[in-house]
């Protein structure tokens, strides 16, 4: 027993000593991209105009983990040159599309309405009327060579009255963001939407929330506190100097008891269930948060390439219920 611990603080002190990044080490090579996102939330749906370097060619995001299908939600695709013209626009296939020149700006819809799989939800965008989770990889165009690596963007967001727009990125101006990488950016947007901070070992940690908990906000942060803390003690660094955790309901009917997680970057997005109870629900809230708040470090702050997501989340499940059970190796 005492090799099996000391084999995991030594795989600990690797992976915080040569494998944590800092977020600023994204991708500087790549072209930038400017655009506007237009919330239409009584139609659950966006109106994107934006301009790039030339192409001929576009595609969007199709699947995402168990989600297909993505790119048949893009409607209305259209082109212009550098001055202001229509270009001829060819559908290759859903999300795919060409033209006879290369063309400068593009605008097009895409349909928000969340997905049929209440799981799928923490996974990919979706918008209502009261809220909606916004992830550019899959509402962004896929041109300028997103598919193996993340590009940069200037993103603006028109909201309805009263709406908000809350994020890890950085804030250039009201409501626009400079983002690093497209693939991994995440936005929360609502009418009524809660921010809270606190900061934990050099790092500002928001809760952005909407809707009635049987806990109070400032209970949430007091648990992403102590797991934030936890894991700085394993890995003697923070992943991030800012990150969110998204708490939504599901914006599908389910049972009180179901979750749904995913964390991109330094963005935790959550949506539960509602029980109750304060107990069951704090409960219910620390499962998602110790496993999730691990890939805040594995996988997203190492710089290992190939697939070892066997390893990512049978250490993030390891070591969060070590967390859990409060016996962290």
């Amino acid at each position: 027993m005492k090799h099996v611990l000391s084999y995991c603080r030594l795989l600990m002190l690797a992976l915080g000593s040569l494998g944590l990044l800092s977020c600023a080490a994204a991708n500087t090579s790549a072209q930038q991209l400017n655009a506007t996102i237009h919330l239409l939330p009584d139609a659950s749906r966006v109106i994107v105009d934006g301009s790039s370097p030339p192409a001929s060619v576009w595609s969007f995001l199709d699947s995402y983990a168990s989600v297909v299908g993505l790119a048949n939600r893009i409607e209305r695709f259209t082109l212009f040159d550098e001055g202001g013209n229509e270009i001829q626009v060819r559908k290759i296939a859903p999300g795919h599309f060409d033209s006879p020149k290369p063309a400068a700006r593009f605008r097009y819809e895409v349909s928000l309405k969340p997905p049929a799989f209440a799981m799928d939800s923490a996974m990919v965008s979706w918008l209502n009327q009261e809220r909606g989770v916004l992830m550019l990889a899959d509402l962004l165009p896929l041109s300028l060579g997103r598919k193996t690596g993340g590009s940069s963007a200037i993103v603006r967001f028109t909201l309805p009255e009263q709406w908000r727009v809350y994020s890890s990125e950085i804030e250039k101006t009201q409501n626009e963001f400079d983002v690093r990488d497209v693939n991994q950016a995440v936005f929360a947007v609502g009418a009524r939407l809660r921010a809270s901070q606190i900061s934990e070992s050099g790092m500002l940690f928001s809760l952005v929330t909407d809707g009635d908990w049987a806990f109070a906000d400032r209970e949430a942060l007091e648990l992403a506190g102590k797991v934030l803390k936890a894991n700085r003690e394993v890995f003697g660094a923070m992943p991030a100097t800012q990150g969110n955790l998204i708490l939504f309901p599901f914006p599908q009917a389910v049972g009180p008891s179901q979750w749904s997680a995913e964390t991109r970057k330094s963005t935790v997005t959550l949506l539960m269930g509602k029980l109750p109870s304060k107990i069951g629900a704090l409960a219910q809230l620390s499962t998602p948060v110790t496993h999730e708040f691990f890939h805040l470090w594995v996988p997203n702050g190492l710089a290992l390439s190939g697939d070892y997501d066997w390893f990512y989340e049978g250490f993030t499940i390891y070591q969060a219920a070590q967390l859990r059970y409060g016996s962290a190796c």
